[in-house]
Order: C-alpha cells, then sequence, then structure tokens
C-alpha cells in the first residue's frame, strides 16, 4: 500500500489541502489502520498544543519597606514642619511682647521688618529641606521600582526559555511520531 507523506497529512490537518487531495487521503484513512492511529495521534498533539496555556503570573505589590519608608518621610517632614511652625509662633508670641514694652512707631517697624525676614529665611529653609526629604524618599521608591522591573524581567525570560523548550519537545515528538509509520514500513 502506498502511504501518503507526512506532509500530505499536514495539509489535511490544518485544513490547507486541496479539495481533490483532502478526499484521497481521508479514503486513505478510511482503509488504512495504521495512518488512522499517527493522524489522530497528530490531531491530538495539535489539540493540546491549542489549548495550552501559560501559568498566571504573580502580582508584585510595592514592598511594605518601599511604604513604610515613604510614610516615615512624611512623618519627618511634618514633625520637622511643626517644630518650626511652633518655634516661629514663640518668636512672634516674644516679639508681641516687645512691641507691648516699646510704642515707638519706629521700633515696632524694625521690629515687623525683621519679623518677616526671619520668616522668609525660615520658610525658605523649610521648603529647601522638605524638598531634599521628597527627593531622597521619591529615589528610594524609584530605586525599588528599578529592582521590580528586572525580577519582572528575569521571569519573563524564564518563562520565554521554558515556552521554547516546551515547543521543542513538542515539535520533536510530533517528528518521532510522524516518523513512526516509515521506520515500521522499512521494516
Amino acid at each position: 500500500m502506498n502511504h501518503p507523506t507526512n506532509e500530505q497529512w499536514m495539509s489535511l490537518l490544518y485544513g490547507e489541502a486541496a479539495a481533490d487531495e483532502r478526499a484521497a487521503l481521508e479514503g486513505h484513512l478510511a482503509e488504512c489502520s495504521q495512518c488512522q492511529s499517527a493522524y489522530a495521534a497528530w490531531k491530538e498533539t495539535r489539540h493540546d498544543l491549542d489549548t495550552w496555556q501559560l501559568p498566571a503570573l504573580k502580582k508584585h505589590r510595592a514592598s511594605p519597606s518601599i511604604a513604610w519608608a515613604a510614610a516615615a518621610a512624611l512623618v519627618a517632614c511634618a514633625v520637622f514642619g511643626g517644630a518650626r511652625v511652633w518655634t516661629l509662633e514663640k518668636e512672634v508670641g516674644r516679639l508681641r511682647a516687645d512691641l507691648q514694652q516699646q510704642t515707638t512707631p519706629q521700633i515696632v517697624q524694625s521690629e515687623v521688618r525683621r519679623l518677616i525676614g526671619t520668616m522668609t529665611a525660615d520658610s525658605q529653609e523649610n521648603q529647601t529641606a522638605d524638598r531634599q526629604a521628597f527627593i531622597a524618599a521619591l529615589d528610594k521608591i524609584q530605586a525599588a521600582d528599578a529592582e521590580r522591573y528586572a525580577l519582572l524581567r528575569k521571569e519573563l525570560e524564564t518563562v520565554a526559555i521554558l515556552t521554547e523548550a516546551s515547543f521543542q519537545r513538542a515539535q520533536n515528538e510530533i517528528a518521532n511520531i510522524a516518523d513512526l509509520p516509515r521506520k515500521e514500513f522499512q521494516q
């Protein structure tokens, strides 16, 4: 009996065979149990490959240490800001007491100017310190994000390698199954 080639069987399996070739192959399948078993194995392997899915990836959350570091930075900024406001309130209270003792308008004006200058300088220092603390916290978060990105990339590369190996094994198994009818006829 003359058996069709593996290429002809694959064109039937993937629906690429012309109508006359498909009819001839299906007729051969109806008569040849050896080709029926090989074709059934190919169909099952194709179905397995079509239904196979990658396992779900684990979602990575932000590290609790990063969240705590950001919270600590915010608390530190609030504490420093509160301490500076408290210091300024004490200064304003002292100045008010001094002003009540001194009644001349020139002294009041000079003291107000000095107080405004002090408050402006303190406010600028506070803003600079707060800005630096915020930038440091953001740098820590960016470093942690870079580490998470590297870990995710490594995991994706591992999945790609494992997938490639699985496809290679499947291809080898299909090739072995395809060669099985030839070996039996040669014996």
